[in-house]
């Protein structure tokens, strides 16, 4: 006689929900323009940009995003890096870096900046690695850039 085998009941946990984001690269006299975010944590580095919306073209966003977070009209140019990340946050995010060019024309577009954006900085390339600068890979990547240097698109995962 056969004994039926009962299973333990599992939880499934939903799979997280991917989000694209594009990011600008604006480099200038060796410079690398970053937003500064302030959290409880203190201080930290980031590119502006932001999530992409439905049927909004990568390129597009870069542009919108630029023109929200730093009042200015900004040239997407090429597709330079690719920065996943699945840790740390409640969706996989999948960072799109854009090298851009500030037109230098202010946008019609209406500032939107979370409280905890402290404004922007012109950072030196050359120290980027001993700042809180994210995604980390990005570090190396944009000083070799713009060094000239033969550089992947895709850059891997940054948990």
């Amino acid at each position: 006689m056969s004994q039926a085998i009962t299973l333990p009941e599992t939880t499934s946990i939903p799979p997280k929900r991917i989000r694209n984001s594009a990011k600008a690269m604006i480099l200038r006299d060796d410079c690398l323009l970053v937003s500064k975010i302030v959290d409880e944590g203190g201080f930290y580095y980031v590119l502006p940009g932001g999530g992409q919306e439905p049927d909004e073209i990568l390129s597009d966003t870069v542009i919108r995003e630029c023109a929200e977070e730093l009042g200015t009209r900004v040239e997407a140019g090429p597709l330079r890096f690719i920065v996943e990340r699945t840790q740390g946050e409640d969706f996989h995010r999948i960072d799109f870096i854009f090298e851009c060019r500030d037109t230098g024309e202010k946008s019609d577009t209406t500032l939107e900046l979370d409280n905890r954006h402290a404004g922007y900085e012109w950072l030196p390339l050359d120290t980027l690695e001993g700042l809180p600068f994210y995604p980390v890979r990005l570090r190396t990547a944009i000083r070799d850039f713009n060094h000239g240097d033969t550089t992947h698109i895709y850059l891997g995962h940054d948990d």
